[in-house]
């Protein structure tokens, strides 16, 4: 009887946690409009791990579902349109799959502020964003990059406005791209969305944010 007991409080909780999240699939805020951040994680995952460092290092308050053994913290994985890469992280109306560092960290300040960034992110991050914090599309490049000039022309082309510096001329551009550890040019940032090479599909979406 008391086998029972427990067995039906662990199922009402596991439905309530499913029905908590079911809700509000598509963002994570709670009851009062803050954002939420959640992490789902698998088992042996050395990215979730890594991501899970990430949060605590950042401070950032999170709730960790992991799905590794299915049931309704899966469930709740799949209602949020995540299962293919691991780990998937939940933050406000953002969402990250798998494990990039400064992709995550620019989610996260996306959503929740710049006093999750270190000093030396918000001093690189504020060129880009203009005078009045409004995000703002910057390039760094070198003037014979194929990507580069692919890019130019894709802004042009959409008839959108950047900043460009030259990582082989401008020595104060080319200690903040070495900062961000970029693997290669063009790096470019929409605010603090960040897209590494010349992707046009994630450099559509980022745009349409403008």
């Amino acid at each position: 009887m008391r086998n029972l007991l427990i067995l039906a409080i662990v199922v009402a909780g596991s439905y309530q946690l499913y029905i908590k999240y079911q809700e509000h699939a598509t963002t994570a805020y709670d009851e009062n409009g803050n954002p939420l951040t959640l992490l789902f994680t698998v088992n042996g995952c050395k990215p979730c791990d890594q991501a899970r460092t990430l949060l605590k290092r950042r401070r950032v308050d999170f709730e960790e579902f992991n799905v590794s053994n299915g049931g309704e913290q899966a469930e709740i994985l799949k209602a949020y349109g995540g299962g293919r890469y691991m780990p998937y992280m939940v933050t406000g109306n953002r969402k990250v799959s798998g494990f990039n560092k400064h992709e995550m960290i620019g989610t996260l300040a996306e959503v929740h502020g710049q006093n999750l960034l270190t000093r030396q992110e918000r001093k690189i991050m504020s060129k880009h964003f203009d005078s009045a914090g409004n995000p703002h599309v910057v390039m760094y490049a070198t003037p014979t990059c194929g990507y580069c000039i692919k890019a130019r022309d894709y802004f042009k082309a959409e008839g959108v406005d950047f900043t460009e510096f030259n990582i082989n001329r401008d020595a104060v551009a080319k200690r903040n791209f070495k900062a961000l550890e970029a693997a290669g040019t063009p790096l470019i940032y929409v605010g603090y969305r960040r897209v590494d090479g010349f992707n046009k599909k994630k450099l559509d979406k980022a745009i349409a944010t403008l």
